[in-house]
């Protein structure tokens, strides 16, 4: 994958329905030669699934973990994420992803694939929560049980931050709220140093409100964000 041009604040990669089998191995190299001998960024081989446990240990659920991946239902219902996060931000232009996958009957299919530059606030407010919204369309026969059509699960974060610089605001937020709007989508990774319960934590959608950035005292500026999952 060429980008056109050289990135200097790469801080993230990800997939999004990453459909592999759970024994699925991948690679992601990025840097500025694309032959990749001298790669800025080289995950080697891991696991296509994440891993929250040790391979060969009992979950918590009691069973043996062959893999220490993360439970299948509990993969399924997050949409099947993948996220990588550099240690520093890096500088790059070409990316290469190879997916090994030998136990499959099908070829790998990806929802979506994102190379992404990066911005860390100082500190978000405490109180940040996650809504999990089922859209499963549920009627009650009268006098009689409920009728059941499943549907999709998605996830909605909702976070503030109550201090970002106006340097900040002006340099990168104003900016990015603008551009982004409610139509194009983002990733927020709350605890992204968190590595194995990263995609637990990580949201990929778009902002379901308008923002209104407030200035409550001097210097600070009020950010308010609601992010909804799109897959």
């Amino acid at each position: 994958m060429d980008l056109g041009t050289q990135r200097n604040n790469i801080g993230m990669f990800h997939f999004q329905r990453l459909m592999v089998t759970n024994g699925a191995t991948l690679r992601i190299r990025a840097g500025d030669d694309i032959t990749f001998a001298t790669g800025t960024y080289d995950t080697g081989i891991v696991s296509a699934w994440p891993q929250d446990k040790t391979p060969f240990t009992i979950s918590p659920w009691g069973d043996l973990t062959i893999s220490g991946t993360y439970e299948p239902e509990e993969y399924i219902a997050l949409g099947l994420p993948r996220y990588f996060i550099p240690t520093a931000p890096i500088v790059a232009r070409y990316v290469k992803v190879e997916i090994f996958d030998t136990a499959a009957a099908v070829p790998a299919q990806i929802g979506c694939f994102g190379v992404c530059e990066t911005w860390s606030p100082q500190q978000i407010d405490f109180g940040w929560s996650v809504t999990w919204v089922d859209e499963s369309d549920v009627q009650t026969v009268p006098y009689g049980s409920r009728f059941i059509i499943p549907r999709g699960k998605r996830r909605k974060l909702h976070i503030g931050m109550s201090s970002v610089t106006t340097s900040d605001l002006m340099s990168k937020v104003l900016g990015w709220v603008g551009m982004i709007g409610k139509s194009r989508p983002v990733v927020i990774a709350i605890f992204p140093d968190d590595t194995p319960n990263l995609e637990k934590r990580a949201v990929y959608g778009t902002l379901t409100d308008d923002v209104e950035i407030t200035n409550p005292y001097f210097a600070r500026h009020q950010v308010p964000l609601t992010l909804e999952q799109l897959i």
